[in-house]
């Protein structure tokens, strides 16, 4: 097990206890399951990225929303330990910094809980920290998101395996632990796998993805993940698709490949 690290979390998921003095918006979680307050975080930020539609802000602040998910991902697989992350105890900030609108996560108090040791109240302890987290804390914020927004629920959960399995593959690189290693792919399996939709609130597992590759960009001989949902950024600045967007045609990737 690894030491748990402050500054680590804060540089890789925006997760902190410090609040922004230049915050262009701050706010506690709780709060912004209300939809007035919401929609305020919403129209600050759409302008910002220059949406053409409150849709592609909702998709932009989910994914954003993958961060602390992450952090906590991480924590437990790498760290064994959790923090905590509560409506009542988080404070989410929009900042901007390097030219570009970003958000931190603010917990002024951490409690980190440590894993069981035996195997088996681990298991247990794992899935409880997961719902927790997905269904009690992320369920809430999503579901007014997409209220805000008029996205439909499943886009904005539709952010997360595409994040997700981009950064287990990071998780696994950065550890050099055999034994760590494993552990990130199985507590990212038991994520996918062996919980329920009701485990976040949902009908379905939103985790429960088929991935699908294609050809790199710009490696004939590599792979890329194309997204699980569109991201919407073809509603933003330039009005663009991604290379990796799900709803684009392979002729037209192979357009984007020449000009690459």
């Amino acid at each position: 097990m690894l030491e748990w690290d402050d500054d680590f979390i804060a540089q890789r998921f925006t997760i902190t206890s410090k609040s922004r003095p230049n915050a262009l918006f701050s706010m506690k979680a709780r709060d912004l399951v209300d939809p007035t307050h919401m929609n305020e975080l919403v129209q600050i930020y759409a302008p910002l990225i220059k949406a053409h539609e409150l849709t592609a802000a909702g998709t932009y602040i989910s994914s954003w929303l993958t961060s602390p998910s992450l952090g906590l991902s991480y924590m437990i697989s790498v760290w064994n330990r959790a923090l905590i992350m509560t409506l009542d105890h988080m404070t989410i900030e929009l900042f901007y910094e390097d030219d570009y609108p970003q958000f931190a996560f603010v917990i002024p108090a951490y409690e980190i809980v440590e894993a069981p040791a035996s195997e088996a109240e681990r298991a247990i302890w794992l899935k409880e920290c997961y719902r927790a987290y997905f269904q009690d804390f992320l369920h809430p914020l999503l579901t007014t998101l997409a209220k805000v927004t008029g996205n439909p629920e499943a886009m904005l959960w539709g952010q997360f395996p595409t994040r997700f399995n981009y950064y287990m593959d990071v998780f696994v690189a950065l550890v050099e632990q055999d034994s760590i290693k494993e552990q990130v792919k199985a507590d990212y399996d038991v994520l996918c796998n062996q919980l329920e939709g009701e485990s976040f609130g949902l009908q379905k597992n939103p985790f429960r993805v088929k991935v699908r590759w294609i050809e790199d960009m710009r490696d004939p001989q590599g792979k890329v993940r194309i997204k699980n949902q569109c991201c919407l950024y073809y509603k933003t600045g330039e009005q663009k698709y991604c290379y990796t967007c799900p709803r684009i045609k392979e002729e037209e990737r192979a357009l984007m490949r020449i000009r690459a």
